[in-house]
């Protein structure tokens, strides 16, 4: 079975946004803030959980389905809440870690975890 690529729009996580990765209008095209926000988790973007401030954990609180990719890059955590729900469609882009230590937290992963 081989990877199909795809060009991913990147979009990174807005400083002081650590915790708040399910809304839309907290990312933005460049690891500075600056940029536009997507208009969805849609299958053609890639959300990297970095930013300028050097934010090293970013904590899931809320159920989130994204169809595109998630990238954790190396020296980065995504933390899962108690009863959260991380749905991915697309794949996991991952030299970091990710932590799904709540209570019922869960990853559901249709996609490749690279």
């Amino acid at each position: 079975m081989y990877a199909k690529w795809v060009p991913y729009v990147k979009y990174y996580i807005k400083s002081g946004s650590t915790s708040a990765l399910t809304s839309t209008s907290n990312w933005t095209g460049y690891p500075d803030g600056s940029g536009g926000n997507p208009t969805n988790f849609g299958s053609d973007k890639i959300f990297i959980l970095d930013n300028t401030s050097g934010s090293s954990t970013f904590n899931l609180n809320s159920n989130w389905t994204v169809l595109g990719a998630i990238q954790i890059p190396q020296g980065k955590t995504l933390n899962i809440a108690d009863n959260v729900t991380l749905e991915l469609s697309g794949d996991i882009l991952n030299s970091g870690n990710i932590l799904a230590a709540g209570l019922n937290s869960q990853v559901i992963l249709n996609g490749i975890y690279t």
